[in-house]
């Protein structure tokens, strides 16, 4: 199950965040979870997963970056990338 949220940004850009869920299983070889797989709150619910942001320019709706973090990473830290790049920006 997915949850976005999306951010309207300088330079006519819209970054959606998109929780992603993964299963919390640790059938691996060191039985353990995956480091790069957190839990986060959203919406007084916790999810396990990991975020998929995207940054999208409004005018035309193209995809222009993505970028993929742990879920209880601040959507903060990777609105710079997202406007990196921009011709507004």
């Amino acid at each position: 199950m997915a949850f976005v949220s999306q951010v309207e940004i300088g330079a006519g850009m819209t970054v959606d965040t998109t929780i992603i869920g993964a299963p919390r299983s640790t059938k691996n070889a060191d039985k353990a979870c995956y480091p790069q797989i957190h839990q986060t709150r959203k919406s007084q619910q916790w999810h396990f997963g990991m975020k998929l942001h995207i940054g999208v320019i409004s005018r035309s709706g193209l995809a222009h970056r993505a970028a993929m973090t742990t879920s209880n990473a601040h959507d903060k830290h990777v609105l710079q990338d997202m406007l990196q790049g921009t011709s507004d920006g």
